[in-house]
């Protein structure tokens, strides 16, 4: 589920204690990425996102952020499996006790009062949308063929990306422009996935989440892909100059979790 961070904010809250800090910090990035992803959308549909579904947003890539992380840090492959394995079932509605992790507890809790909240076929969708993500995220792992790396990458963005259409209200849908909807956040998610995975590629190779070697022609090859899609999405919103931005608070995020990445990695071998 790498790359749904890219399209957060961030903020200076560095008065507060560290563990407040990050919470602090992760709500104002989510704060941003909601906005983001609704500037964008209202510019690719024309219709304005209701708050409703801007808080939704915040809730579901809080809950992703936390179940990205309990992969990553899965500490063997039989684990990260057995735990993809669960959190797989509970969205197709069997009964997984999370209890001996609380934070994803909540995170799954979360997800089950989203998909309650939208139902039925929406909630079908984005249970579908999220168990091709965990699918994606293990090849991705296992990959060691850069030009079948980046494809996965963009497949793994372009599902990201369709994760805020299931919580858009009936009348997003019934208009001929949802599918330039579609379209235009299935690019932004190729474009952020493929940018995500450039800036931490040296530090995921390094800590075993990618096979693949970060090599300069390599890390081109997902700049590259990144710009391709980042200039596509600009290009069909028609509102290059206010989306540039929104854009460029997500490239500022990735940065900072890109250099968090490093700063653990380094204290890792410390200790």
């Amino acid at each position: 589920m790498a790359g749904i961070e890219s399209f957060a904010g961030s903020g200076g809250d560095a008065i507060l204690p560290k563990e407040e800090r990050d919470i602090e910090r992760s709500k104002k990035n989510f704060e941003q990425a909601a906005g983001s992803v609704a500037v964008l959308v209202e510019a690719a549909h024309g219709l304005a996102v209701p708050e409703q579904t801007k808080q939704q947003w915040k809730v579901l890539m809080s809950a992703i952020r936390i179940v990205d992380d309990r992969i990553d840090h899965s500490r063997t492959i039989a684990e990260r499996e057995a735990l993809t394995a669960r959190i797989k079932a509970s969205l197709q509605g069997q009964v997984v006790d999370f209890s001996d992790d609380l934070d994803l507890h909540q995170a799954m809790y979360d997800v089950a009062q989203l998909s309650a909240e939208i139902g039925g076929e929406r909630a079908h969708f984005l249970h579908t949308l999220l168990s091709l993500i965990l699918r994606v995220t293990e090849d991705i792992k296992i990959e060691s063929d850069p030009d079948k790396l980046i494809r996965l990458t963009l497949v793994e963005g372009q599902i990201t990306g369709k994760l805020f259409l299931p919580f858009l209200p009936p009348e997003f849908k019934d208009t001929k422009e949802y599918q330039k909807l579609v379209y235009t956040l299935s690019r932004f998610g190729r474009g952020a996935n493929t940018f995500d995975t450039f800036v931490d590629m040296q530090t995921d190779y390094k800590n075993g989440a990618l096979q693949v070697k970060p090599t300069i022609l390599n890390r081109v090859l997902f700049l590259g892909a990144a710009l391709v899609n980042g200039v596509e999405t600009v290009r069909n919103t028609g509102l290059p100059l206010k989306l540039a931005k929104e854009l460029a608070w997500g490239t500022k995020a990735t940065l900072e979790n890109g250099s968090e990445k490093k700063k653990k990695a380094k204290q890792s071998e410390v200790s």
